[in-house]
Order: structure tokens, then C-alpha cells, then sequence
């Protein structure tokens, strides 16, 4: 081949590959997400995902995780009539942070782009504190009962000097801070595998349950006439019965509860002892106010309710959940729109570009932050704008004349839409 002739072939291939980039498909920036250790499958969208040329060609992505021993890639689901896709991912028993690393390939090549999962427990530390209106004497475990105070305390150290016990109906109170029932609630996590003991602090009677879940746990340390004592008397501390040694495994969920039937002296909490760990009071680093690692259901529904030049409102059906589904989260091309959960099933988003495609998903959530899988994905197009106003009516007949009334009719009027 002549110098001349194999210039022009290198400037054709290079135009050719210039062309054949500006086709590529294209994937929008994917962010960090934060998953809960044990809430099963999860799913993350895939933003502003097209084949980059408008052709609906298809279009094949692949995941990968680099830690699969934290996060493991499920099913990937994308259809080329919508602008996001929905990749399934699983948590594997691990805490930490795994990269996930997706590529995105059609006939004219790949993009590839990453982002980090972060595997943890959930986030509401804490636990449950309430007080009841039931007399010592009586000795009953409120679980489920309405309490007269709640708050949520950091420890299991009872808060009793930061409450106005004047604002509480109690119904026997001799000197406004007793006979009445203390409940500590939630759940336990440990971060290390060995023997713990739990403990009441209490000057009256009282318990303290550490079990599966919560009601029903197995009572580990009580001083109580109707429930019997379980463990043995602290030499040291003669308002503090020890429960006998209780294997727990780290990283595992356990329900846990305390009560003291206070008479007079108000102080006290769950206190325990363990690997590592000098008797003291459950500080929030183990505790959560709620562990439900049960997803709501996807909303169902979604769909238009006004389609406009640059904005769209939509309405979808009510989720549902074991307990309480507490809002929503929209998404358009896969992107969240909102940055706080919407309490009601109605959405509205303006600032769009007009005669443009946009597709909507909505997720719900529940109280302790579990998201839903996504809604059904609905593709919707803005109107183009349109400056031109419609024509006129071109008849216009009276049908009645009251005096004071009239009724007319017309026809005619046409717009260029």
C-alpha cells in the first residue's frame, strides 16, 4: 500500500471509531447504597440506562462483587421501552463494604461504571422505655400493653430522674414517682461470641428476659415472687439478682426485656457482663429499638394522573408491611427524587425538558428503613410546547332565551393537537 492510501484508511478507521463511540450505551452515575445485614434480597436501581442511540437495540449487563463473602449480584431485569433498570442484590452474613461493578454492552460496545455497598446492622440504636400504670403487687409484663410514658434511652439505665411524673396518670401514687411499672424493650446484638450474664438493678422486684424474639423470649434473670428467681443473689449487691451464664453468638438478633414494679425507689435498668465487657448497663452500641428485617411490599398501581410540558403528577396504591409502611421514595430514570419519604401515595415533578421520555418507579419503606422493590417502571412522555393557540369557534347558536337566562351552543374550534 502507497503512503497516501494507507493515511487515508488510518483517517477513515479513526472516524469510524469516533462514530462508533458516540453509540455506545449509556448508564447514569450510580450511588453507594446501605444495606441491612440480614434483610434478604435488596434492590438498587440502574439510572438512565439506554443503547445510547435511541434504536431500542439490546442491550446486556453483567455485575459482579468483589467481596461475595458480604454481597452476592441477583437477577437484573431492563427493557429497552424504559430508561432504568433493577438489579437485586444479597447480603451474606458479613458486615463491611463490598465494590459492585456493572457493564452495560450493545453492538456498538461496553461502558462500565461501579459503586461501593456497605453491609451493616440497622441504625436505630436504642431501646424502649416505658412506664405503665399497673401496682407492684400485680406483676404483670406489659408487653403489649399502653404505657403512660415512652421514650427511647441509650442505655438500659432507666432515665426515672428526667421524668414529669405530675403529666402521667398513675393511679396509685403516694408521692409522684411510685407504684407503677418500668418496661425496657428491644433487641440485643452482640458483637462477640461467649458466656454473658444479665442482672436487674432494682430495689423492688423485678426481671429481665433475653430470647428469640420479643414477646416470648426465655426468662434469664428475675427476683420475683410470681415469676419465680432465676440466677443467684450478687454478695455484693443485694438488690441485684445474676442469672446463670447465657451462650450468645455475635452478630445474632435477640430480643430482650426488663421490668421493675417500682415502690418508692425509682432507679435502676438491665445491667450485664460478658466477653470483654465489665458489668454495666447495655450501652446503644448493642441495642435496637426495633430489628425488622422484613421488606414492605411494592406499591402497586403507579400511574398518570396529569401529563403536562414539563411536569408530571402521578398517584399510586398503598403498600403494605408487617408493621407499618412509613413512606415513599420516587424515582425518575432511576434517579430518587425525593430527599425526604413522601407520606401520602400522590407525586409531582416539574423542571423537565418537554417531548422527552421519563420513567417512574416508587419503593416504600417501613420504620426501620427496609425499602420495598420497586413499583412497576411506567414510561411516560411530556407534551412538546406549544405557543399556538386554538382556533376559534366557527358557529355559535342560541337553543333557549329566557329573559334572564340563555343557553347557546358551538362548533368549530380545532387545535393543531
Amino acid at each position: 500500500m502507497s503512503p497516501i492510501l494507507a493515511i487515508i484508511a488510518l483517517v477513515f478507521l479513526s472516524n469510524a471509531i469516533s462514530l462508533n463511540a458516540q453509540n455506545l450505551p449509556e448508564i447514569g452515575t450510580l450511588p453507594d447504597v446501605y444495606l441491612f445485614n440480614g434483610s434478604g434480597t435488596s434492590t438498587v436501581s440502574l439510572p438512565q440506562l439506554s443503547d445510547g442511540d435511541g434504536n431500542l437495540e439490546t442491550v446486556t449487563i453483567l455485575a459482579t462483587s468483589d467481596v461475595e463473602s458480604m454481597v452476592t449480584v441477583g437477577a437484573i431485569t431492563y427493557s429497552p421501552d424504559h430508561n432504568a433498570g433493577v438489579m437485586e442484590l444479597n447480603t451474606a452474613g458479613m458486615n463491611g463494604t463490598a465494590t459492585i461493578t456493572v457493564s452495560v454492552t450493545d453492538s456498538d460496545g461496553t461502558v462500565s461504571d461501579d459503586f461501593v455497598v456497605s453491609v451493616g446492622p440497622y441504625t436505630n440504636n436504642g431501646t424502649n422505655f416505658e412506664i405503665h400504670d399497673i401496682i407492684f403487687w400485680q406483676e404483670e409484663i406489659p408487653l403489649s400493653g399502653v404505657p403512660v410514658f415512652d421514650t427511647v434511652i441509650q442505655t438500659t439505665q432507666a432515665p426515672y430522674n428526667e421524668i414529669d411524673y405530675e403529666s402521667l396518670d398513675i393511679t396509685v401514687n403516694a408521692v409522684k414517682d411510685d407504684f407503677f411499672t418500668g418496661l425496657y424493650k428491644g433487641y440485643l446484638v452482640p458483637k462477640v461470641t461467649g458466656e454473658y450474664r444479665f442482672s436487674i438493678l432494682t430495689e423492688n422486684d423485678g426481671g429481665v428476659w433475653v430470647g428469640n424474639s420479643i414477646p416470648g423470649a426465655v426468662p434469664r434473670a428475675v427476683k420475683s415472687d410470681n415469676h419465680g428467681d432465676y440466677g443467684s443473689q450478687d454478695p455484693d449487691d443485694i438488690h441485684m439478682v445474676v442469672s446463670a451464664p447465657v451462650e450468645l453468638e455475635a452478630g445474632r438478633v435477640y430480643g430482650i426485656y426488663g421490668v421493675q414494679w417500682i415502690v418508692h425507689a425509682t432507679y435502676g435498668g438491665i445491667v450485664w457482663e460478658g466477653p470483654g465487657i465489665e458489668r454495666s448497663y447495655i450501652t446503644s452500641e448493642y441495642l435496637f429499638t426495633d430489628y425488622d428485617t422484613e421488606k414492605p411490599s411494592a406499591p402497586g398501581g403507579l400511574a398518570m394522573k396529569i401529563t403536562g410540558v414539563t411536569d408530571l403528577r402521578f398517584d399510586w396504591e398503598p403498600a403494605e408491611d408487617n408493621k407499618e409502611v412509613t413512606g415513599y421514595n420516587i424515582y425518575l430514570d432511576g434517579v430518587k427524587m425525593n430527599s425526604e419519604p413522601l407520606e401520602n401515595t400522590m407525586g409531582y415533578i416539574d423542571g423537565l425538558d418537554p417531548e422527552t421520555a421519563y420513567t417512574l418507579a416508587v419503593t416504600a419503606l417501613d420504620n426501620v428503613g427496609n425499602e420495598s422493590a420497586p413499583s412497576d417502571l411506567l414510561t411516560v412522555s411530556t407534551y412538546p410546547v406549544d405557543n399556538d393557540p386554538p382556533q376559534p369557534p366557527t358557529e355559535v347558536e342560541i337553543v333557549t332565551n329566557a329573559g334572564l337566562a340563555m343557553e347557546i351552543e358551538w362548533s368549530g374550534a380545532s387545535d393543531a393537537e
